[in-house]
């Protein structure tokens, strides 16, 4: 999974195979298939992800994060008088058969949106890239507007999942209500609780934003290496450079070469990305 975290009992370790995964990217995409540097970048991203999840199979290590957790959480439960400390496990089930759970931490969401006074969107939950997870009818949720969150996963056939509000999106599905108010989270590294869960995060988008390139005719493979993420981490001695080289910066830079490779095509009026967030926009 690599971890499972259980609010009263605690955090455990879960054996993810990143081999298998990583080679099933390639088994699965002519695209990475043909890619020069596939196994160049995956090899990098891989010893990142093995050095995280070796800390994780250490006991005392595992205790004692889950330790730190636990008091950090009861902390914040004391400080801002909440009832309990919301957290959203999102498991990502792939074709390979393997498993991953990345783990949401909703208290640090509300706080952001609270502190930077961001309004929501209308989002239209039918669409089928969003996918929310059907729970019990509660008539009460009939009437919440709360907005809901939204995070995008890359990778997955519906990349855009509910991460808090199912329970709203079920009540206001049954009574017709189809489009509601919403936050999307396009980069979701700073929502995610633990390093294994943003490593491995920044992998699948990383994979994803090469493969968009690929899929609209970007020839330089070289020029995609040496523009990938994992390659400044190497150039920095294995380490994230967050001063320089946050992720937000390089996911703009790879838009920009997609919207590049967009604007040659005729008839395009439209960016790429501005495509992508019209889906999930209604006034």
């Amino acid at each position: 999974m690599p971890i499972n975290l259980n609010l009263k009992s605690g955090i455990k370790y879960v054996p993810f195979d990143f081999e298998k995964y990583v080679q099933s990217l390639k088994e699965d995409s002519s695209l990475f298939a043909s890619f020069k540097y596939f196994n160049t970048v995956t090899d990098n991203w891989l010893e990142l992800l093995r050095k995280e999840d070796e800390r994780l199979k250490d006991n005392i290590y595992l205790e004692k994060l889950s330790q730190e957790e636990e008091s950090r959480r009861k902390a914040y439960v004391s400080q801002n008088k909440k009832q309990g400390y919301e957290v959203f496990d999102h498991q990502l089930d792939f074709n390979c058969g393997e498993s991953f759970v990345m783990h949401y931490d909703i208290e640090k969401i509300h706080a952001s949106v609270n502190h930077y006074n961001i309004e929501p969107v209308q989002i239209d939950i039918t669409h089928s890239l969003i996918k929310y997870n059907q729970t019990e009818f509660f008539q009460e949720k009939v009437n919440d507007n709360t907005p809901i969150y939204i995070s995008f996963t890359p990778l997955i056939n519906n990349p855009y999942t509910v991460i808090d509000g199912n329970k709203r999106c079920t009540a206001k599905i049954t009574k017709g209500i189809t489009v509601l108010q919403g936050y999307t989270i396009e980069n979701a590294t700073t929502t995610l609780m633990f390093e294994i869960d943003k490593l491995f995060y920044k992998f699948l988008y990383e994979m994803h934003l090469i493969h968009i390139q690929l899929s609209m005719g970007e020839k330089n493979h070289k020029k995609l290496w040496k523009n990938s993420f994992i390659y400044r981490i190497v150039i920095d001695g294995g380490i994230e450079d967050y001063n320089h080289n946050t992720f937000d910066s390089y996911i703009k830079r790879s838009y920009e070469n997609i919207n590049a490779l967009d604007s040659k095509k005729e008839n395009n009026d439209n960016s790429f990305k501005q495509r992508i967030i019209n889906l999930f926009k209604r006034s």
